[in-house]
Parts: structure tokens; C-alpha cells; sequence
């Protein structure tokens, strides 16, 4: 049996025997997470992510700058809520911290739909339901994650480009949208 005294012990490396079970374990245990998480958002709010992957799209590298000015922000607030007293931190870190795990889910949402409906269209030319799409970028994306350091920054890319995605998503006003691809197409 395994038992774990407190998660501040568990170290998450490469692991050796049992040990790497543990971990593999961990691993497959978080990337089901990811794997609902997002799946869930895709059934409940795929508007959202089709616009999200335009902006995406559209935004480049630009949403990553984004992603990256969010993830700074949220860390800083956290670090600021820390000092609130007892009484405080603890909500204010939850809320915080968050704020920060809806818009990560939301934008690796987004971007795996980006990636799913690109491969979809490159294997079958043609598309796929966004479920379906967000499903097969999202376990791209994990599959990518557990490669060894490579996948480690991959995932911290995401991540922060993910925020940013769902910042844009979440701010840009959908008549906006509409007015944008009226003025060109008619071009």
C-alpha cells in the first residue's frame, strides 16, 4: 500500500520502482482532469470556443503576451491576498487561485480545439464537432506534456497562451465580432 503523509513529501520526478508507479499514477490522474475539464466546457460553451479559436488565430502571438501579463497579474494578486491576515487569505488565495485554474481550462479548451480542428482538417479534410476537436487537441497537448523537459515547458506555453485565450474570449464583445467578419468578407 502506498499512503502519502502530506503532498509537500510527494515529489513527482522520474521515479524508480514503486516510486514510478506513484508518479505515473499522478500523471494520469491530472491529464483526466484536463481531459474533462475541457471536454465539459466544450459541451457546455461551444460559441465560446469556436470564437475563441478565431481569436487565437487572429491574435497570434499576441495572446500569448496577453496569457503571460495575466498569469503575472494573478500571481502578484495572489501573493498580495497572502498578506490579508487569517481571517482573509484563505478565501482570497481560493478565489484568486481560482480565477486562475477557470481561465487556464477555458483557454487549453480553446487551444485544443485550435490544434484538434488543424489536425482534423489535415487527416480528413474536413471538421469535427467541438467536442470532438477539443478532445484530440487536449490529449495532443498531454501527450506532448509528458515528454521529458520538453514537455514540461510545452505545458508552462500553453498554459500561459491558455489564459490568455480565455481573457480574450471573455473580454471581446461578440457584435464586435460579427461587424469584423461583415467588413471582410465584403472586401
Amino acid at each position: 500500500a502506498v499512503s502519502v503523509a502530506s503532498l509537500a513529501g510527494l515529489v513527482v520526478g522520474d521515479g524508480a520502482g514503486a516510486g514510478r508507479s506513484v508518479v505515473w499514477g499522478v500523471r494520469t490522474l491530472a491529464a483526466g482532469f484536463w481531459l474533462l475539464a475541457t471536454t465539459l466546457v466544450s459541451v457546455a460553451f461551444p460559441r465560446r470556443l469556436i470564437r475563441g479559436g478565431w481569436l487565437v488565430r487572429e491574435g497570434g502571438l499576441g495572446v500569448l503576451g496577453l496569457g503571460a501579463l495575466v498569469t503575472v497579474t494573478l500571481f502578484a494578486a495572489l501573493v498580495a491576498v497572502v498578506g490579508l491576515g487569517a481571517g482573509l487569505a484563505v478565501p482570497a488565495v481560493l478565489a484568486v487561485a481560482g480565477l486562475y485554474v477557470a481561465l487556464k481550462i477555458l483557454g487549453v479548451a480553446v487551444l485544443g480545439g485550435v490544434l484538434g480542428r488543424w489536425l482534423f482538417h489535415r487527416a480528413a479534410g474536413r471538421v469535427a464537432p467541438i467536442p470532438t476537436t477539443v478532445s484530440v487537441g487536449v490529449l495532443l497537448l498531454l501527450a506532448v506534456r509528458l515528454l521529458p523537459l520538453v514537455g514540461a515547458v510545452a505545458w508552462v506555453v500553453a498554459s500561459v497562451w491558455g489564459v490568455g485565450a480565455a481573457v480574450t474570449v471573455l473580454a471581446v464583445d461578440p457584435a464586435r465580432l460579427l461587424a469584423v467578419a461583415e467588413k471582410t468578407g465584403s472586401d
